[in-house]
């Protein structure tokens, strides 16, 4: 995108035109400001190592959203009016086997995108008393930090879902043919179609990354440890949860704890919603937990 640009000549007109670009490539609004800021420090650190003056074309970018609304910690966990309006769509078939393993992966495993797209086949461990995935750091694919290496139990059809993927895996990888650089945005993508299409509403806040965020919930409502939670959604932490990886026993014991919260998915307070992102309520609905 950027092209053989002269850094030193930069201009403002430049910088818009990039921020631009990235939208235009579908970019994720979060993912065009952390390219920006990574130019922004790359432009910075020449004009240091020159003895330059400082450049003022980055100051006070407008990357037309709201940083704060749109940053990933500012997604919400789906209710149970959401999860039970997207098993009837699933249930209904008609959505791609791949992209439908990958939900059920990510519901109940608290895994993001990229972590998925980079399993491949040797990161299951299936033919075991505790079947897991391990995400770990490999050639094609780098972790976000070092806590994110980590051993997750598989329950439920999440376990199904591994199962039938990995059947189904043709090469090294299971998910995809081979680790690119927008693999992970294409599958969010995926992901949220089917979200949209099972009558889930548009709304930044409710996305694929809203499982990650509804497992950290389910977790805390299941009273589990914070060593725990953090040692599932890969949080830094300095506890003896760093053994769930290698022990049977510890890797048991997080089998029950993550059933725990599995148990407790879309108990949530629709207080944390806005009117718009709560489903439409129907005779029967199961709704979320009302406040108290």
């Amino acid at each position: 995108m950027v092209g053989d640009r002269d850094f030193f000549s930069l201009k403002r007109a430049d910088v818009e035109a990039w921020i631009k670009a990235g939208k235009a490539k579908g970019w994720a609004p979060g993912t065009v400001k952390r390219r920006s800021v990574a130019l922004q420090g790359i432009h910075t650190r020449l004009l240091i190592a020159f003895d330059m003056p400082a450049s003022s074309v980055w100051r006070k970018l407008d990357y037309g959203f709201d940083a704060a609304s749109d940053d990933a910690d500012a997604r919400l966990p789906f209710n149970a009016d959401h999860l039970a309006a997207l098993d009837k769509y699933l249930d209904a078939g008609g959505v791609n086997d791949t992209v439908k393993r990958i939900l059920e992966i990510m519901r109940f495993t608290g895994l993001g995108a990229k972590e998925v797209a980079g399993l491949r086949v040797l990161d299951f461990v299936l033919d075991d008393p505790t079947p897991r995935v391990v995400i770990r750091p490999h050639e094609g694919r780098r972790l976000k930090t070092k806590s994110r290496k980590r051993t997750i139990p598989l329950l439920g059809r999440a376990l199904t879902a591994a199962q039938e993927a990995v059947d189904a895996a043709s090469g090294e990888f299971v998910f995809v043919r081979a680790m690119k650089t927008n693999t992970a945005q294409t599958i969010s993508a995926k992901c949220n179609a089917v979200i949209r299409a099972a009558g889930i509403p548009r709304s930044r806040r409710l996305s694929a990354y809203s499982f990650r965020h509804g497992i950290g919930e389910a977790m805390k409502v299941a009273k589990l440890s914070e060593d725990v939670r953090k040692y599932v959604l890969g949080h830094a932490r300095k506890s003896v949860t760093e053994g769930y990886g290698s022990s049977a026993p510890m890797r048991a014991d997080l089998a029950k704890d993550l059933a725990k919260a599995h148990a407790c998915l879309g108990q949530v307070d629709d207080s944390i919603y806005e009117p718009e992102e709560l489903m439409r309520q129907e005779a029967g609905s199961v709704g979320g937990v009302g406040p108290p």
